[in-house]
């Protein structure tokens, strides 16, 4: 048992230097995608089952989803959350699993030796095809809710992002937390649970992303046993669109501390767009490439007005978010906001020089390696592709998108996305710097 845990130990720590990959597509028999990598540097294999069956899909019920996943693994098939995690350990196996606004995933990673294999796989379909749902597991879960979201009311950083989801997107299904409220959590009772996951967690709703060292042949099997394990259900229909931000809106929340916490935000693009790597690229520059962007630049190292200051775009099944934050002590707080504003607004109006564009199309280029030195990155990608349905070689072209974006082009983006007059704005902090003196 020692040698399993410290070959899986060591194994985890590896990161595989290869080629990008070739993935492999099917379906299985009740209609399930199938996303596969055959990599045999090293004796694991790595499954990914991805679900539509996210925060998104909470309906009025907020944190169901999420609470019904992290119920999964406490009780199957007849065994409890410690049988399972013993058996799992007895072979060197790590299960995990979560729920996002989205995607709700469980992963496993195991040795690929054949009894080990076979006996992961059976826990895996297990938990996912025969979840027990017992009554005190989801009392026990309930109060873990209740009391994170406790908790999360003392994170200002947590306070600021819900609050700034919220101010985006209003009563669209991405404008709630995943994590629910403590009414609705404890309003949510085992029947709901039960009708969630019948919905939901079914054949028709699901990706199966699998890469390790195994055949093909190997992996049809996994995935049949995955799929013949769970009904086979209604393909969940589509989101709605979030409404068009037509006004920026200022939001203050008083917390105590030294420091205030300011983001802004507004809709950017969905996962699979065309002008995805364009815009990517542009918030590269802004604010998504550390210590060398704008963002950073001018309100950190010209002023040093914050140690963290950033942007990022965050695509979903639906129009997502572009975010721009820093963190600040709290006398510096409406300097720094003045800063960030006036450097987005002259992004907004000037976009970017053909030096800048070369520079992030660089780092992007060389950075490429990185994206799939491990089984871990690579199981990642295929998750994505699946669930987002974007094309199969969408690894294996991100350079060439990149390459082939022009000057004219992103700027061109850069003014049709970026919405300086309809941010929404949050900040968290004992300083209202909103308020009119």
């Amino acid at each position: 048992m020692k040698k399993i845990i410290t070959l899986l130990v060591l194994i985890c720590m590896t990161h595989v230097s290869q080629a990008m990959p070739q993935i492999q597509k099917w379906q299985t028999k009740k209609g399930a995608s199938v996303y596969f990598v055959e990599t045999h540097n090293i004796p694991m294999v790595d499954v990914q089952i991805t679900f539509n069956a996210a925060g998104s899909k909470d309906g009025k019920k907020y944190g169901i989803a999420k609470l019904t996943n992290a119920l999964l693994d406490t009780a199957a098939a007849g065994y409890d959350a410690q049988q399972i995690a013993t058996e799992l350990e007895n072979i060197g196996a790590i299960l995990s699993n979560d729920s996002l606004k989205d995607m709700a995933i469980i992963k496993l990673r195991t040795l690929s030796y054949e009894k080990q294999l076979q006996k992961s796989i059976t826990i895996l379909s297990q938990v996912i095809g025969l979840p027990d749902f017992k009554e005190k597991e989801v009392n026990r879960l309930k109060k873990q809710f209740l009391l994170l979201l406790k908790n999360k009311k003392q994170q200002a950083d947590e306070i600021s992002s819900d609050a700034l989801y919220e101010a985006i997107y209003k009563n669209h299904p991405y404008g709630k937390s995943p994590y629910g409220t403590n009414t609705s959590i404890n309003n949510i009772s085992r029947a709901d649970i039960i009708e969630f996951y019948k919905k939901y967690y079914v054949v028709k709703n699901m990706s199966i992303a699998i890469i390790g060292d195994l055949t093909k042949k190997q992996a049809i099997k996994i995935a049949n046993k995955i799929d013949n394990g769970l009904q086979e259900g209604v393909k969940v229909a589509n989101l709605i669109k979030p409404q068009k931000i037509k006004k920026s809106t200022k939001n203050y929340i008083k917390f105590d501390g030294k420091q205030s916490h300011i983001l802004l935000g507004q809709l950017s693009i969905k996962r699979g767009h065309k002008d995805y790597w364009a815009l990517y690229l542009a918030n590269h520059i802004l604010g998504g490439s550390g210590f060398s962007s704008i963002i950073t630049q001018e309100v950190r190292e010209k002023r040093g007005l914050s140690y963290s200051a950033h942007s990022y775009i965050s695509p979903m099944q639906e129009t997502g978010v572009w975010v721009f934050g820093l963190q600040t002590k709290t006398q510096n707080s409406k300097k720094a906001l003045d800063v960030l504003q006036n450097t987005i607004n002259k992004f907004h109006q000037q976009g970017i020089t053909s030096s800048q564009l070369k520079k992030a199309k660089s780092n992007m280029i060389n950075s490429a390696p990185l994206r799939a030195d491990s089984n871990k990155k690579i199981l990642g990608y295929l998750a994505m592709i699946g669930f987002y349905d974007l094309p199969l070689d969408y690894l294996n072209t991100i350079n060439k998108n990149i390459k082939n974006i022009k000057l004219k082009q992103i700027n061109k983006v850069i003014k049709k996305y970026l919405q300086p007059d309809n941010l929404q704005y949050v900040v968290v902090g004992t300083q209202d710097i909103f308020a009119k003196k």
